[in-house]
């Protein structure tokens, strides 16, 4: 058990990787700033062991958790690098959009990373869509919608994009939103199927993502 917060950071350089991702664990949790550079650096020196990937993933998330926007060059810099986990770029989707936000509803991270073709990096930025149950523009519904739209349907289940979109879209009162959740509520896939459900009547999925 972690009680404080120099505790955490202490642990942060512990031999044992499960000692380290509690420690990252117990600061994302906490959202101190202050922890930020200690946890770059931490990962920084995590990221170039492939078997610690579970432990890279809560750095990462616990940067952005922290707020620690300094990291946002390193992690921008990671997302265009081979990680063999593709959870990694989950996680860097996800703190990319959390950081590079300009204000609360500011899509702009989002948008910038459709460009980079990468699935795994676009489900986490839909993730943290989502989970921050940001309010964009319908310019910009249209323009998310329509590259989801383009994946093939099994490829975008698989990938989480649907069902992370989906959640978003509790929010967005447009005609393509409707239209959209209108189809993924008939799909067979019941987890993309019940959020849809959900997000037609502007309830958010109660979601508790790794």
């Amino acid at each position: 058990m972690i009680y404080s917060l120099d505790e955490a950071v202490a642990m942060l350089s512990s031999r044992h990787s499960s000692k380290r991702r509690a420690a990252a664990k117990f600061l994302r949790h906490v959202r101190e700033v202050a922890a930020g550079p200690v946890l770059l650096q931490a990962l920084e020196r995590e990221i170039a062991d492939p078997r610690t990937w579970e432990t890279q993933y809560q750095l990462i998330m616990a940067l952005a958790e922290c707020g620690y926007i300094e990291a946002l060059p390193s992690l921008r810099l990671l997302s265009t690098k081979h990680h063999n986990s593709l959870m990694i770029y989950t996680a860097l989707g996800d703190s990319i959009v959390r950081l590079g936000r300009q204000h609360a509803n500011d899509v702009g991270p989002v948008l910038d990373l459709l460009g980079s073709g990468n699935l795994h990096l676009l489900e986490g930025a839909f993730r943290a869509m989502a989970m921050l149950r940001m309010i964009v523009s319908e310019t910009a519904i249209r323009q998310i919608i329509d590259f989801a739209e383009k994946i093939p349907l099994v490829e975008a289940i698989d990938h989480g994009l649907w069902f992370w979109l989906v959640v978003a879209s509790a929010g967005w009162k447009t005609s393509p939103t409707e239209k959209f959740l209108k189809k993924c509520s008939e799909l067979k896939r019941k987890d993309i199927s019940n959020a849809a459900l959900c997000a037609l009547k502007g309830e958010y999925l109660a979601c508790n993502p790794l």
